[in-house]
């Protein structure tokens, strides 16, 4: 039986992130996955990266939680940043 995939926006420390799972409520994962985004993008950048990677491999569905952190500085656009970058 599949599962509903949960998403959801929440701030983990300083970084407002995306996190999403199909693990039952309350359950711990085994596994948990960090995806940073590039330079100028969103939080959302690589989110639907997570639901491919279950539908690639189902047996994640159990065991893993995707983490999609924003970068703590703002860029161009809406985007964020990791660090300083000098721009062009």
């Amino acid at each position: 039986m599949e599962r509903a995939l949960r998403h959801v926006a929440t701030r983990l420390g300083e970084l407002d992130c995306h996190v999403i799972d199909a693990l039952p409520e309350g359950a711990t994962p085994e596994l948990v996955v960090v995806l940073s985004h590039g330079l100028g993008a969103p939080a959302t950048d690589l989110v639907p990266l997570g639901p491919e990677l279950m539908a690639f491999q189902p047996a994640l569905a159990d065991r893993v939680r995707f983490v999609f952190p924003g970068g703590p500085m703002a860029w161009a656009h809406g985007g964020r940043a990791w660090f300083p970058c000098p721009t062009q």
